[in-house]
C-alpha cells in the first residue's frame, strides 16, 4: 500500500538540499517527496510505494547519514503517518 510520511524538523531547505544531494536518488520504492518552510523549520512529505520501503531508507540511509552531519543523535522530527488509499498525479 502506497505510504507517505509527514516530517516536521527543525532542518532549514539548505540543509535539506545538501542532505539530498549526498544520499542522490536511487531509494528503491520511492515515489516523490515535497517540502517547504513552517515556522520553525521544514515540512517535508515522502511517499512511497510501501512503509517496508520508506522504514529501510529511513534505517540504512538518512539515518547514518544524519549522525555523521550532526556529529551523533540526530533526534527524531515531529512524524505523521498516512496509509494512502488514493492519489492523482496531473
Amino acid at each position: 500500500m502506497t505510504y507517505a510520511l509527514i516530517q516536521d524538523s527543525p532542518a532549514d531547505l539548505e540543509f535539506h538540499r545538501m542532505v539530498n544531494k549526498r544520499l542522490g536518488d536511487d531509494h528503491p520504492g520511492f515515489i516523490a517527496r515535497f517540502a517547504g518552510k513552517v515556522d520553525g523549520g521544514l515540512r517535508v512529505i515522502s511517499v512511497w510505494e510501501s512503509k517496508s520501503d520508506a522504514d529501510r531508507f529511513f534505517t540504512e540511509q538518512l539515518g547514518p547519514l544524519l549522525r555523521e552531519l550532526v556529529g551523533g543523535d540526530p533526534g527524531r522530527p515531529q512524524v505523521s503517518e498516512l496509509n494512502v488509499e488514493e492519489y492523482r498525479i496531473a
